[in-house]
């Protein structure tokens, strides 16, 4: 596995599979999906291999992240169990959300879900405590995450919010007619929030690449991680990012990520609590919501949706594809029945593999 650390050198832009309209306010989102930095790499390969996917075979069999790394640490999406102290920015309190069944005012039964759940997630009252809390959104570090997974105390030094990591720069645009050579008469100009990563973020991403003996990789006498580190030792060592394509310098090692999440086991409890590291894909069927298309679901805080668009060149399989997903740092508790038996407390939950990198979760 090889872990890459990618550094811009300018303003991102990420765009989900909504449609632009000229006109509008277009603003990147964060953090960006999987397949984004997948084909940066995958496109570097390209220019400096000239070797395409062939006969629907890429180079990788999974990708991790992109996830963020501020002064040398590692941070992934927050679970949105966590929560912070109300109206306070520079909040020193946090707490984890549990299930709750008994309520006086709600009847879990008449809410739009109904039986389709067993519980809420909540803020328990506490006798020592009267501050009222909400969720927080931002990163995590490893060392909060494992406290987390083991219902250990969150503090503040565990997390990153947004504003720790990015700020937007937001550009006027003009749109060219240029038959004409002119501005165009409607809807000309627009605006576009980019991202600017702060000093000392970058991006850190990992990839697992498909060496078997019939592989895209192995045809092409790339028989190891050490081949394709040479291919991308090359000069410059830069990808093209995101909307604009949009430059970065990287560099990339051999290290694996599942190494990380050593010390993470998966209990023996009836039902499984699952954290979202990236977006949750689960097909498109037009009649049932992205709760039903779980199985066994029994309750959750889904950190809102958003939708996923995918456009290859290369393998008509998978064209352009768009699709509604949860966003990373989504927690949901199913049945024990609905997890995969394996022992590993990071994997793939019903991956899509259009979507490749999508659905990485972490099982307590």
């Amino acid at each position: 596995m090889l872990k890459f650390i990618i550094e811009p050198y300018d303003v991102l832009f990420f765009g989900s599979g909504k449609p632009f309209n000229i006109g509008s306010n277009v603003v990147s989102i964060f953090p960006p999906f999987p397949h984004s930095f997948a084909a940066a790499i995958y496109a570097k390969f390209v220019s400096e291999t000239g070797i395409t996917i062939r006969n629907g075979k890429g180079i990788y069999k999974a990708v991790y992240g992109p996830f963020i790394e501020k002064s040398g640490v590692v941070y992934f999406p927050a679970p949105s169990d966590i929560l912070q102290e109300k109206k306070k920015e520079e909040s020193s309190k946090f707490k984890i959300a549990d299930r709750c069944n008994q309520f006086s005012l709600i009847n879990i039964e008449d809410t739009d879900l109904g039986s389709k759940i067993d519980s809420l997630l909540w803020s328990k009252p506490d006798n020592n405590d009267s501050s009222d809390y909400e969720p927080f959104r931002g990163f995590i570090n490893l060392e909060g995450l494992k406290n987390w997974f083991n219902g250990g105390e969150i503090t503040k030094e565990d997390l990153l919010t947004y504003n720790d990591i990015f700020e937007q720069d937001e550009r006027v645009s003009i749109r060219i007619d240029h038959e004409k050579g002119t501005v165009q008469e409607e809807d000309g100009l627009y605006r576009v929030n980019f991202v600017q990563l702060k000093k000392d973020v970058k991006f850190v991403f990992w990839v697992e690449l498909d060496f078997d003996n019939d592989s895209l990789l192995k045809t092409n006498n790339i028989n190891n991680e050490n081949d394709f580190v040479e291919i991308f030792m090359k000069k410059p060592m830069v990808l093209k990012l995101g909307g604009e394509t949009k430059t970065a310098r990287y560099t990339v090692k051999i290290d694996d990520f599942k190494n990380l999440f050593d010390g993470f086991k998966k209990g023996n409890e009836k039902n499984k609590k699952i954290l979202f590291l990236t977006c949750g894909i689960f097909g498109s069927s037009n009649n049932q919501t992205i709760i039903e298309r779980f199985s066994n679901f029994l309750t959750g805080v889904i950190d809102g949706y958003t939708i996923v668009g995918i456009n290859s060149k290369y393998n008509n399989k998978y064209g352009l594809k768009t699709v509604r997903a949860i966003k990373p740092g989504s927690v949901v508790y199913l049945k024990n029945e609905a997890i995969s038996n394996n022992n590993e407390a990071i994997t793939f939950f019903n991956q899509n593999d259009s979507f490749i990198g999508s659905n990485l979760i972490l099982i307590k």
